[in-house]
């Protein structure tokens, strides 16, 4: 089951989400600060708790806005990690080609966008490596199988390979990933059978 998502606010308060094939991952729908019902930062981590949650996807379908950055410095001023994704790239991506025509280029188009999330998380280290731009409608595109490995890296070793052996794998990098987890703990096991 996947988030709600709608042109009206659809999340009000902070809802669980179950990896669908393995029970020991759960994934949190936090609302979005800036609305009503969470007007400021300080309003929403109160709410939400924030400082119960291991890392942070930042999602934004549309321009990069003060609340994303005051939320990406909070988490960093915790200790914990974030990523920055940025959705709906496909929409983009027509957009452009109906403006531009002929003149279109489609890694031209990815450069600008990923370049603007960089100036803008300029003081944050590693900024492009925590920057991901994807669609729902094509996973098979731009930054997904990517995002998914930088998630999987930011995780303990026992979660990283509960999440790894959950997730369905599109392309070399996942398959390589679980690969390397698979001989790992051989070599593991090896060790203490000796």
């Amino acid at each position: 089951m996947a988030a709600s998502t709608g042109i009206v606010e659809t999340t009000r308060v902070p809802t669980p989400f179950e990896h669908p094939t393995n029970p020991n991952i759960r994934f949190w729908d936090l609302p979005g600060i800036g609305t009503t019902n969470y007007p400021n930062l300080k309003i929403f981590c109160e709410k939400v708790a924030i400082e119960t949650y291991d890392t942070f996807l930042i999602i934004c379908s549309k321009r990069f806005t003060n609340y994303d950055l005051e939320l990406a410095e909070k988490v960093q001023s915790m200790g914990k990690s974030f990523f920055f994704v940025r959705t709906q790239i496909d929409n983009d991506m027509k957009g452009e080609k109906r403006k531009l025509k002929k003149k279109f280029s489609e890694e031209k188009t990815l450069k600008l966008l990923k370049d603007d999330l960089i100036q803008n998380l300029q003081n944050f280290s590693h900024g492009a490596e925590k920057i991901f731009l994807v669609s729902s409608f094509s996973p098979n595109k731009w930054d997904f199988d990517r995002l998914k490995k930088a998630i999987l890296d930011q995780l303990p070793s026992k979660q990283k390979e509960s999440l790894s052996f959950s997730m369905r794998s599109y392309s070399e990098d996942m398959v390589k990933e679980k690969i390397d987890i698979l001989r790992s703990m051989c070599d593991r096991a090896l060790m203490i059978a000796n």
